[in-house]
């Protein structure tokens, strides 16, 4: 954890916003969906057991990983009062549980996202995305809409969870005025319209093993 943990002491539980696995931005040394990486986890705070837990994102590999304190909430809900708790994310989802069991207050909707082309990567087919409330940020920006640059990669505006694309290097002593030809050549994509944009781009050397994200 880097954030904050919250605790109930009525409930006798406190709140562990997990991070990321390392490294943040290539898992492919950890395949599969890393479990208790960027997941909420309900502690008996007495005991320390483990009393529930929700993974808000499945093999993280965008540096999601939770950076605000889960927030308790006690509200009316269908004329009931429930104990909630909310925990924002990066991604501007706010993922909303009944403290006690960790049930969640409204669907939580296990969403088929596209693979990426990272040479040793693994990808998780789906990622859990909240259907309320809505997100209180926008997840993307337009090209050309918000900016005028060209951008590392693309997606359809609304999707959040776009693998980070693999951009192949020449060797180190190459690297200039080609690498940046090639670089602008892989990016620009003109075929496809403006469309939102996510700033991650994994760099692949020709001929070594070394991997820089941005």
């Amino acid at each position: 954890m880097w954030t904050q943990i919250t605790v109930d002491e009525e409930l006798g539980l406190v709140y562990l916003p997990v991070e990321s696995p390392s490294s943040d931005y290539y898992g492919g040394k950890r395949p599969g969906n890393n479990l208790y990486g960027e997941s909420l986890v309900a502690v008996d705070l007495k005991t320390g057991q483990r009393k529930w837990h929700f993974q808000l994102v499945h093999h993280p590999i965008w540096d999601h990983d939770i950076s605000s304190a889960p927030i308790l909430l006690d509200v009316t809900i269908d004329g009931r009062m429930r104990k909630l708790v909310a925990q924002p994310t990066k991604q501007s989802f706010l993922y909303v549980f009944d403290r006690v069991t960790g049930e969640p207050i409204w669907p939580i909707v296990e969403t088929a996202v596209p693979p990426g082309d990272v040479p040793g990567e693994w990808y998780a087919a789906t990622q859990p995305i909240p259907s309320k409330p809505p997100a209180y940020g926008r997840p993307g920006l337009r090209i050309p809409d918000d900016l005028a640059v060209i951008a590392w990669d693309y997606a359809d505006y609304g999707t959040v969870m776009i693998p980070p694309m693999s951009v192949i290097l020449p060797p180190w002593e190459e690297v200039g005025e080609a690498a940046m030809e090639l670089l602008l050549r892989r990016i620009a994509k003109p075929e496809i319209p403006p469309r939102q944009v996510i700033l991650s781009c994994t760099l692949v050397v020709a001929g070594s093993t070394q991997r820089a994200t941005h």
